[in-house]
């Protein structure tokens, strides 16, 4: 295991609560972190995605934690929306 599982399952438990994208460098993770996390989401609802970023913030590959359930796409609101 190449990361800190603790900390990392606190970063699930920030997802599953508020709303909006956490994002972990892949370079964090190993073969097994992937696995278990994939696992971990999926029992929480949140969906995993492995992207690379090209902006003026990062130039790398993302691990992004997001939860998916109760959300919608309000216009009006620049952030995520989740119903309550």
């Amino acid at each position: 295991m190449k990361i800190d599982w603790k900390w990392l399952t606190g970063q699930v438990d920030n997802a599953v609560e508020g709303p909006g994208i956490i994002a972990i460098p892949f370079a964090e993770f190993d073969v097994d972190d992937l696995m278990r996390l994939a696992e971990v989401a999926q029992r929480n609802g949140l969906g995993v995605t492995i992207w690379q970023e090209h902006s003026n913030f990062s130039k790398d590959v993302l691990v992004e934690l997001q939860r998916y359930e109760n959300r919608y796409y309000d216009p009006t609101r620049p952030e995520i929306t989740y119903m309550e």
